[in-house]
């Protein structure tokens, strides 16, 4: 997908940052699987234009076989981030049987020049296959503080060959800097919790999405928990791309989840499995006490249309938080 790396896109309180690959409001994060985001960014740089499905499938897809449901779980999710109702659309409009149309106002703004702000640490996106990311650590007082995901170089002063010396000493330390410890904080009245892949239990390829899918919505509803702790899953992704676990046939499996748990500080882990019945689909999902590998609670549910999945999980996630003891009113984070 063609973008412009430097553009922030303003709409109605919320910031869609090409760049960073993120969407914010009032400075918060929202959470989106990468796949969901380009489909956003896709339709917002097209503002006001109407979008085909087949346009982008084209764009997003490319090669890879994919249904409909796909598109329009991906389009599902960016509305419930964005809080945007599709009967009555602010943001994102359906055109029915032929696509999608952003239709909010939105303003454009484009990084450029240098900018004054002090960086004091910094941190690179390595968008692979499995969006792993990797932290790398300050940089020494002494080199100039290089452009942080995308923006321009600050040079305090000095000649052009001594900042290119120091650019030259500062990559050839990226080049050996360690991979940063991913560790889940431990925050008193809060539980740390994993959740792992899912396990694809009908081994139809047409339902592998849900893998992750299905392991995204949950964390996207147990973060709004303000007495949890959530691994994220580009936390999830590093680590298991670190242990060597990246392949299906290991990274849902309890012995996995139980290592991961111990190397992130996990104290729950939330394993899951799907299957295909008929023309419905049966979600199961554990929680299990890292420490003791000990089954906590278990629920499980059936979803009878693929349009139902998101509020089936998030019903799911409700049962989930009360088993967690975390959701007391109140608590919940908006």
């Amino acid at each position: 997908m063609q973008k412009a790396a430097n553009h922030v896109y303003s709409v109605e309180g919320l910031e869609i940052d090409l760049a960073r690959g993120c969407v914010s409001r009032d400075g918060e994060e929202l959470h989106l699987r990468r796949k969901s985001f380009q489909v956003l960014a896709y339709l917002i740089e097209r503002n006001g234009r109407l979008v085909s499905k087949d346009e982008l499938f084209g764009a997003l897809w490319n090669d890879t076989a994919v249904t409909d449901d796909v598109l329009v779980q991906c389009v599902k999710e960016v509305r419930r981030a964005l809080g945007d109702d599709p009967h009555r659309p602010r943001f994102i409009k359906t055109i029915p049987r032929t696509g999608y149309r952003f239709i909010g106002p939105v303003n454009a703004n484009t990084y450029s020049g240098a900018f004054t702000e002090e960086i004091t640490r910094v941190e690179f996106e390595i968008e692979e296959e499995t969006d792993a990311i990797a932290a790398v650590p300050a940089l020494p007082a002494a080199l100039p503080q290089p452009f942080l995901r995308g923006r321009p170089v600050l040079f305090a002063g000095g000649t052009l060959a001594v900042c290119l010396a120091a650019l030259a000493v500062y990559f050839g330390f990226l080049r050996t800097a360690p991979a940063a410890e991913i560790r889940l904080p431990q925050i008193a009245g809060r539980e740390t919790v994993a959740v792992m892949f899912f396990h694809n239990a009908s081994g139809d390829g047409d339902l592998d999405w849900l893998r992750e899918g299905l392991a995204d919505m949950l964390i996207t509803d147990l973060s709004r928990s303000e007495r949890l702790t959530i691994l994220s899953r580009q936390q999830l992704s590093a680590l298991l791309e670190r242990a060597g676990y990246h392949s299906a046939g290991t990274s849902d499996r309890l012995d996995t989840a139980l290592d991961l748990a111990k190397q992130s500080g996990a104290q729950v882990i939330v394993t899951g499995s799907f299957a295909r019945a008929g023309e419905k689909l049966r979600i199961d999902v554990q929680v299990q006490d890292a420490a003791a590998g000990s089954l906590r609670a278990a629920e499980s549910l059936t979803v009878e249309r693929p349009e139902d999945i998101l509020s089936q999980i998030d019903i799911l996630a409700r049962k989930l938080l009360r088993h967690l003891n975390a959701d007391e009113p109140g608590r919940i984070r908006a």
